[in-house]
């Protein structure tokens, strides 16, 4: 079971939309380790804290992604 962003279960806790999505992310075969491990990660974890290092992990990894990506084609 899927716990929500409240820290309870999709069954016995709020219902949040975004549960689904994370359900269907962890059950698929095509969606990386990776991810299925930070998504795992980040549920039990205090919401607040989770946003801040989403932002610090966009920043840093698509500035390098992206750079890497350009260098590619340079």
């Amino acid at each position: 079971m899927v716990e929500s962003v409240a820290g309870g279960t999709s069954g016995d806790g709020p219902q949040f939309e975004s549960d689904a999505h994370i359900a269907f992310i962890l059950e698929h075969p095509g969606m990386s380790d990776w991810l299925k491990t930070a998504l795992q990660e980040a549920l039990p974890r205090d919401p607040i804290a989770v946003l801040n290092d989403l932002e610090i992990l966009n920043l840093v990894l698509r500035k390098r992604s992206e750079a890497l990506i350009a260098g590619m084609f340079a």
